[in-house]
């Protein structure tokens, strides 16, 4: 099962939050439970007009290196789609692909590949 965590820090996030995972390989779109996280990253967004935020895409180590960066943009891209639907101007998320080039934990068994198939949220401007 995939989870969604927000980490305490600045404006309620670290500069980097890991808010939404994914429980299969080829998944880009959101979990049902990640809105609740996204919606806390609205609510921030809202209340500092000023951040910049940056959702970076990660994958697993399936597959081509080059399918890859395209499923992580798509990830941090459905991240971005969801807060602008919301309200949020778009110029203020950048998204970033890394594709499977930053692992949270090493390959080895399906249940660490679910963690690394992920979006991270990077406060860019505060």
């Amino acid at each position: 099962e995939a989870s969604t965590v927000t980490k305490p820090g600045a404006f309620g996030l670290s500069s980097c939050s890991r808010v939404w995972s994914v429980a299969k390989r080829k998944h880009t779109l959101m979990l049902p439970e990640s809105s609740t996280e996204l919606d806390n990253i609205y609510q921030i967004l809202v209340e500092n007009k000023s951040m910049e935020i940056q959702p970076e895409g990660h994958t697993d180590n399936v597959g081509s290196a080059k399918e890859n960066m395209v499923l992580s943009e798509q990830r941090a891209l459905a991240v971005k789609t969801y807060l602008v639907k919301k309200g949020i101007k778009k110029n203020r998320i950048q998204v970033k692909a890394l594709g499977g080039s930053q692992p949270l934990v090493n390959n080895s068994t399906e249940t660490n590949k679910q963690k690394n198939r992920r979006v991270e949220i990077r406060i860019i401007k505060k």
